[in-house]
C-alpha cells in the first residue's frame, strides 16, 4: 500500500537515497545530507519547507518526494512568502501510479494553510505536462542566452562529423564578425569612470540598501537582501565568484558566477546580475566583467538566462550572446482568491534569474 503523507524528521535519510538513485548524478553529483539540510533546514525564510512523502507501507520505504521550498517575494506593494518546487522524485518502480499528482496537490493545498499563497517551478519536460494538467499556470518563459567563447569544443560537442562541424565553426565565426562591426560592446567594454568593480565574498548591509533602492523598478521577484543572499550562495560545495559594482561611492549592483567543468565542455554561468535595469552602463559594465572572469578561467561557453522583454535581453545580443533556449515559467495559487494569473503574465513586471531556479541550487 502506498501512503501519501507530511515529512517527518529522519526521513531525509531515505528521501537522500532516493534521489541518489533517480537524478543525474553526472550534472550534480553532490546530493547528500549536508545539501537537503542547507536547503530545506538551513533557509532563513521565516516560513518552513512544506514537504511531503510518498511511502511503499509493504516495503516500509519511501519511493517519492516533492517539497515546496518558501523565501520572500516582493509581489506589488507588499512582501508575501512565495516559494519554489524542489526535488521532485519518484522511484522509477512507482512511476505512473499518479504519485506525482498526490505529492503535489498535497503539498500545494498545505502550503496554501501554512501562509504561502504562490508557488512557481520550471519544470522540465517530463514534467511539464503533468503540472499543467493539474491546474497550473504558464506564465511565460525565462530566455536561456548562450555565448560561445572556444568554438571549437562547442562544434565537437555537437556533432562528431566533421563537415557539419566545420559548418557550425564557420556560421559562428561569421556572426561573431558582423557583431564586432555592429557592436562596440562586443570588442569588450571597460567601466567607466565613475564605475568600480570588485570581487566580494559576503554580502553586508549595503547590499539591503541596493535591494529598497532597486526593487521598486520590479513588482515580481524573490527578495534579494543579504540575509538571503549570504544563504542561497554558500552552498556547501559549490563555488562562486561575486563581483560588485560601486557608482559615486555607493552599492549600484553585483553579479554572481560559477565555472562548471564537464567531461566534454567547460559552462560559465550567470547566476544573477541585479542593478538599475535602467543604467545600461551599469549592465554592460558587470556583463563584461563576466566575460572577463570566464576567458581568464578558459570557460568555452557562457549561459544566463533572462527574460526577453527585459533590458539585459538586449545588453546580451549587443556582447554576442545567442538564443539557446525557452524555459517554461509556471506558476500556481495556493490560496483560493489570492490574485488572478493574468494579473502578473507582464514579464515586463518581473525580475528573474538562474540563481531563481531549483536545478541551480
Amino acid at each position: 500500500m502506498i501512503v501519501i503523507r507530511r515529512y517527518k524528521d529522519g526521513d531525509e535519510y531515505e528521501i537522500v537515497e532516493l534521489i541518489k538513485q533517480e537524478f543525474n548524478l553526472r550534472i550534480n553529483p553532490k546530493i547528500d545530507l549536508i545539501i537537503w539540510k542547507w536547503k530545506y533546514k538551513e533557509n532563513p525564510t521565516p516560513t518552513h519547507a512544506v514537504i511531503w512523502v510518498a511511502e511503499d507501507k509493504d516495503r516500509n520505504k519511501i519511493i517519492g518526494h516533492y517539497a515546496i521550498n518558501p523565501m520572500i517575494m516582493k509581489w506589488k506593494d507588499k512582501e508575501i512568502i512565495g516559494s519554489q518546487v524542489s526535488g521532485i522524485v519518484t522511484h522509477k518502480n512507482y512511476r505512473r501510479r499518479g504519485i506525482f499528482k498526490a505529492l503535489a496537490i498535497n503539498s500545494s493545498d498545505d502550503a496554501g494553510k501554512e501562509g504561502i499563497p504562490v508557488t512557481y517551478v520550471f519544470p522540465n519536460l517530463n514534467s511539464y505536462n503533468l503540472f499543467k494538467k493539474i491546474g497550473w499556470s504558464h506564465i511565460f518563459s525565462l530566455t536561456k542566452m548562450l555565448k560561445v567563447l572556444n568554438v571549437k569544443t562547442l562544434s565537437r560537442k555537437y556533432s562528431s562529423n566533421a563537415i557539419k562541424r566545420k559548418i557550425i565553426e564557420a556560421s559562428l565565426h561569421a556572426y561573431y564578425t558582423y557583431i564586432s562591426f555592429k557592436s562596440p560592446s562586443f570588442r569588450g567594454t571597460r567601466p567607466l569612470e565613475n564605475i568600480t568593480i570588485f570581487e566580494v565574498k559576503r554580502f553586508d548591509h549595503s547590499f539591503d540598501d541596493l535591494w529598497i533602492h532597486i526593487s521598486r523598478y520590479y513588482e515580481y521577484m524573490v527578495k534579494r537582501d543579504a540575509k538571503y543572499l549570504n544563504w542561497r550562495y554558500s552552498h556547501p560545495y559549490e563555488n562562486f565568484k561575486i563581483f560588485a559594482s560601486e557608482k559615486n561611492n555607493n552599492i549600484a549592483g553585483y553579479v554572481i558566477l560559477k565555472c562548471k567543468i564537464l567531461p566534454d565542455i567547460k559552462i560559465g554561468y550567470i547566476f544573477d546580475l541585479f542593478c538599475n535595469p535602467n543604467d545600461k552602463n551599469m549592465i554592460r559594465s558587470l556583463i563584461s566583467k563576466s566575460i572577463e572572469y570566464f576567458v581568464r578561467r578558459k570557460m568555452d561557453i557562457i549561459h544566463f538566462c533572462v527574460l526577453k522583454e527585459h533590458p539585459y535581453y538586449r545588453i546580451c545580443k549587443e556582447f554576442g550572446f545567442l538564443k539557446k533556449e525557452e524555459i517554461p515559467f509556471v506558476l500556481h495559487i495556493n490560496t483560493y482568491g489570492f490574485e488572478n494569473a493574468e494579473e502578473f503574465k507582464d514579464q515586463r513586471k518581473w525580475l528573474l534569474s538562474y540563481g531563481d531556479r531549483e536545478g541551480s541550487f
